[in-house]
């Protein structure tokens, strides 16, 4: 196993926030987790309790599953070059985080639309992590953040539809000309 992906609390390195910090964060029921970046990956250092209910996964279980050498596993395999792209994007070059993806969750392998979101933030001795939170999409939810999609869809439609349209009024026209000549 690749040893930037041991679990944080193993390692001799300063933490990241005071207990206290930790504690909260850790007991949080808002679905998130707080990484740092290790080699081409990261190193999960905080799972939420709202995570580990929205994952149905024991946090100690999400944090080795994070930490392992396959952090996504229950993400569909078509997904998760898309994942592991917008994360190194986030994580090396700052890229705004803001993705949807599909996950199974652990206990009912329910799949469920998850929009993570990301920020960076600096320890006193100016190491940077990232807090990223997820938030479980609902259908109502997804019928809004893809509206703008759906209509430019329907405007593309509606595009063709008329140049097809046109196209074919033109060829029967040009049909009925060579036919009569």
């Amino acid at each position: 196993m690749d040893e930037s992906r041991n679990d944080p609390r193993e390692s001799a390195e300063a933490p990241l926030c005071s207990p206290e910090l930790q504690h909260f964060l850790e007991h949080s029921s808002i679905p998130l987790a707080v990484f740092q970046q290790a080699g081409n990956g990261f190193r999960t250092h905080i799972v939420s309790d709202g995570m580990s209910a929205m994952y149905e996964m024991p946090r100690e279980g999400m944090l080795a599953m994070l930490n392992s050498e396959n952090p996504f596993p229950n993400v569909p395999e078509k997904e998760i070059p898309e994942l592991w792209q917008a994360v190194r994007a986030f994580s090396q070059k700052d890229v705004p985080l803001n993705i949807v993806f599909h996950v199974y969750t652990a206990r009912n392998r329910r799949l469920i639309t998850v929009h993570g979101t990301g920020t960076h933030e600096f320890t006193d001795d100016g190491r940077r992590y990232s807090i990223m939170r997820y938030e479980q999409l609902s259908d109502a939810a997804l019928s809004v953040l893809f509206a703008d999609e759906r209509r430019e869809q329907q405007a593309r439609e509606k595009l063709l539809n008329e140049i097809t349209s046109v196209i074919a009024d033109s060829y029967s026209s040009i049909i009925y000309v060579d036919g009569e000549d």
